[in-house]
């Protein structure tokens, strides 16, 4: 299986939160939590991680993200 990857406008191929968190050194849920800017880490942690995310260009993928913070409001009967 093969996997697809996304390109970038200018056709570079996106960096994902699992490269940003190894190249800073911590969990991809470190990542998230720090991007999401409600977890309490340590300066030097959320350095590595900001730092790590220029270095790579990183970008949230908004479909991602759409889908994983809706909930479903709808109720079966």
């Amino acid at each position: 299986m093969t996997r697809r990857t996304s390109d970038s406008p200018d056709g570079r191929r996106r960096s994902t939160i699992r490269e940003v968190a190894e190249r800073a050194g911590v969990s991809v849920a470190t990542v998230s939590r720090i991007l999401s800017g409600d977890y309490p880490a340590s300066p030097a942690t959320r350095k590595r991680v900001m730092r790590a995310v220029e270095e790579l260009d990183y970008v949230a993928n908004a479909h991602a993200r759409a889908l994983a913070g809706t909930p479903a409001k709808s109720i079966a009967i």
